[in-house]
């Protein structure tokens, strides 16, 4: 059997529509550009959620790749796919996108694996493009450090009430204060 030129990364989520996806192309652009020895996949943990997930791709995932300068118009054009228990045991790396949506289902599913996973903090919305890209581009800077895996962490969870007239104060009250002025000395009479 020949030897693997790159290491695996899968990043999951659960319709493989375009979290993951996004992932996956913008991770292999940034590890080719940057010379790292890995590749990037993509798989979905519960394809049969995605009912409204229509095409291939998502289009604005698709766009914001565009704008990045990324035209990849065959993994565009590919389907979505389900994980499967060969995905995880290839891949060196994997990253569910969301662990509050991914986490359960993995421990349902895949039990014996959940807990090999990094999980990140992006929610299941097209605006959060920009923090997959932040995420995308600290794992690089992190596998070019020794590829050390985050701590797991937990989300957050309240569970006593909020009064939003409270919290609007403590917000204020820790605000940064800004000044502003004009000085004219030393600069003959020009601010």
């Amino acid at each position: 059997m020949g030897q693997r030129r790159h290491k695996i990364i899968l990043f999951l989520c659960t319709g493989n529509h375009y979290r993951s996806r996004f992932a996956e192309i913008l991770f292999n652009f940034v590890a080719g550009r940057m010379g790292l020895p890995w590749k990037a996949f993509s798989r979905g943990l519960a394809l049969e959620r995605g009912v409204n997930n229509l095409g291939p791709m998502a289009v604005s995932a698709i766009k914001a790749l565009e704008t990045r300068g990324l035209r990849a118009a065959a993994d565009f054009a590919r389907l979505p796919m389900q994980v499967t228990v060969d995905d995880l045991d290839l891949a060196d790396w994997i990253v569910a996108l969301k662990q509050a949506e991914h986490l359960p289902l993995l421990q349902e599913r895949f039990p014996a694996r959940a807990e090999k996973v990094e999980y990140w903090q992006v929610d299941d919305a097209p605006e959060v493009l920009g923090l997959i890209e932040r995420e995308v581009m600290d794992l690089a800077a992190r596998l070019i450090g020794g590829g050390k895996r985050r701590e797991a962490s937990t989300p957050e969870i309240h569970t006593e009430a909020v009064d939003p007239i409270a919290k609007n104060e403590v917000v204020k009250k820790s605000a940064p204060v800004v000044r502003l002025g004009r000085e004219t000395k030393g600069r003959r009479a020009k601010a």
